[in-house]
């Protein structure tokens, strides 16, 4: 099991397309390292999906899509 939850992850890689560093994400969220962080961007970033920890739990087109909406509303409410 990972150490990390889905909605973990999720949460920070939001936090990181809204703008805020992944230095600056890690320390707020209390990851000691910023490693696993940099990975789930990195697979993000290349598949467009997040890597999830229990397959079949949630839809990747939900997360893609909550993450991409999140995002939008984000550049918003600004």
């Amino acid at each position: 099991m990972s150490k990390y939850s889905d909605e973990f992850k999720i949460k920070a890689i939001q936090m990181v397309l809204e703008g805020n560093s992944v230095k600056y994400v890690c320390r707020i969220l209390g990851m000691p390292d910023s490693r696993p962080l940099r990975d789930w961007l990195a697979h993000y970033n290349h598949e467009g999906k997040v890597k999830r920890t229990q397959p079949g739990r949630i839809p990747d087109q939900v997360l893609k899509n909550s993450l991409i909406m999140s995002n939008f509303l984000g550049a918003y409410r600004q």
